[in-house]
């Protein structure tokens, strides 16, 4: 096991939530875990993990990347390998407008365990395909923000309004039935938080599949929680598929929000 962490934080506000306080981590770190099998088992584990960040007055920027690799020492075994990379940028040109680009990728290769990555995965797919059946190797979606906001609007609560548009891309990769397709997604959303400054966010997003061969119509969806700790989630159909912890568990990577 090795881990190194060089960090700091600053603190900024109307990124995730509306108008709460948030410490955005300046710096990076990694950890990495190597570990032989024993007995009967000729293989070897590597996993990787990887956190950076930056933010000035009107930007912020971070991200995350975990890889495992499970490989068999025999000759010819091909390795089989999970990995998520997770993209979040900010920009703020004023208290009450914030800009957002979020960009997560998932890939399975050779997975040990039969599996798919999914577009109509909760977390890791697009808006508006939730159930869809269409399932890859590799997924990568970008969404796309544009939030306003006013400070205690509402009787002590902040409310606001954004649009937003996901783009899903599929390849089909080695999985079993795998595709490739695109899926694109317009949408609205309506956000409020109490009290004022509150980091618990109650939205209501309201998506409108553009690919007609498969999106299951408008779908709305219904949210609350602190956002600083959702949009940092992995995709569930990623994290079933990891046969040992990452670096980032074991180490406990320390979080401020």
């Amino acid at each position: 096991l090795f881990a190194m962490r060089r960090v700091n934080y600053v603190t900024r506000f109307g990124l995730d939530a509306l108008f709460a306080p948030q410490d955005v981590m300046a710096g990076w770190e990694t950890g990495l875990v190597a570990a032989p099998g024993v007995g009967a088992r000729h293989d070897m584990l590597l996993a990787a993990s990887t956190r950076a960040g930056f933010a000035t007055a009107r930007f912020a920027m971070n991200g995350d990347f975990e890889a495992a690799l499970q490989r068999g020492l025999a000759a010819g075994v091909r390795p089989s390998n999970v990995a998520n990379l997770n993209l979040a940028a900010y920009l703020t040109p004023t208290s009450g407008i914030t800009f957002t680009v979020r960009d997560n990728f998932s890939r399975v290769d050779n997975a040990w365990l039969p599996t798919q990555l999914s577009l109509g995965d909760p977390i890791g797919g697009p808006r508006g395909y939730l159930g869809s059946q269409i399932a890859g190797g590799m997924r990568n979606v970008t969404r796309a923000e544009l939030r306003r906001a006013v400070p205690a609007a509402i009787r002590g609560a902040d409310a606001g309004a954004a649009a937003f548009f996901d783009l899903g891309q599929m390849w089909a990769g080695d999985v079993p039935y795998g595709s490739s397709t695109t899926a694109p997604t317009l949408g609205l959303s309506l956000l409020a938080a109490y009290p004022t400054r509150s980091k618990r966010v109650y939205r209501i997003d309201v998506a409108f599949p553009l690919r007609r061969a498969s999106r299951r119509g408008i779908e709305i969806r219904f949210g609350n929680g602190d956002p600083s700790v959702i949009n940092t989630i992995e995709p569930r159909d990623v994290t079933q598929l990891r046969v040992a912890p990452v670096p980032s568990s074991i180490f406990v990577w320390p979080e401020r929000r």
